[in-house]
């Protein structure tokens, strides 16, 4: 009689991106090609609800999106306080006599805050807000309009504020992400939900089979589903055993593979 044949112990070897893989492909088969029947569905939204979760954690865990976010915001608001400096730097060699008095004025204004190309993010948006504060003060805002560096400066500004909102969001996205759980913690839900569904199709199956009269709709939409998921354990239990030589699918021991003993992938933490 036709099984699917998942075994949780065998998801726990799979690294991460893998283990993403073998549920996402099952997922969207489900979703687009199969009509469960009705005594599945509660298994299946319950798989769908857990597996959307692992899905946010674990895109965000391989993109690290808004970490990349702050750190070009950081890097923006650095060249543009260099292009600040250098055109203020510049204009105090002009031969002007209005402009390079104002320049030395500006460049003294910079000096007041040494540390912002090389303090740490927070220090550094907090000090950049102060040093833009202080040149659109009525006397260095002439200043700056006299010298030409007035785009200059907002540009400064703007790259500041957006690095501050970049920031802001992922500080946000963080908390969220506590709200949700660990990639960890997830994989191993997902596991268990998909245990669940895939012990629901077998029992279903198995009654179909047992009655006189069998559904014939059923038989072969289990059949298929069956077939389908079997082939992607196999698929992927070749894959691990290419990593691990001493890994025999099909060995059970107490109810579960015989797995050689190993802690989850560094990358699964």
């Amino acid at each position: 009689m036709k099984e699917i044949k998942f075994r949780t112990s065998f998801m726990r070897r799979l690294r991460n991106a893998e283990h993403f893989d073998f549920y996402e492909i099952i997922y969207t088969h489900i979703t687009w090609n199969v009509q469960l029947p009705s005594m599945l569905l509660a298994s299946w939204n319950l798989f769908k609800e857990v597996f959307s979760r692992e899905n946010i954690i674990y895109k965000r865990y391989v993109r690290q999106y808004d970490t990349r976010l702050v750190r070009e915001a950081h890097a923006e608001r650095r060249r543009s306080y260099v292009g600040l400096k250098l055109f203020v730097e510049a204009a105090a060699y002009n031969s002007t006599p209005a402009v390079k008095p104002a320049a030395k004025e500006l460049l003294r204004v910079l000096a007041n805050y040494p540390g912002i190309y090389r303090a740490p993010m927070t220090e550094a948006s907090a000090m950049i807000r102060s040093l833009v504060q202080d040149l659109e003060l009525p006397r260095y805002a002439a200043l700056v309009s006299l010298v030409g560096v007035g785009q200059a400066v907002e540009r400064f500004k703007q790259d500041n504020e957006n690095f501050i909102l970049r920031y802001t969001n992922r500080a946000c996205n963080e908390e969220e992400e506590k709200l949700i759980g660990t990639l960890y913690n997830l994989r191993k839900e997902t596991d268990r939900s998909f245990d669940n569904l895939a012990q629901a199709v077998n029992v279903v199956y198995r009654i179909n089979e047992m009655q006189a009269e069998k559904d014939p709709e059923t038989i072969e939409t289990l059949s298929e589903l069956i077939r389908f998921v079997n082939s992607y354990i196999r698929q992927y239990e070749t894959i691990y055993t290419r990593r691990n030589p001493k890994f025999h699918p099909g060995r059970f021991r107490n109810g579960e593979e015989d797995l050689p003993t190993e802690s989850l992938p560094a990358e699964s933490l």
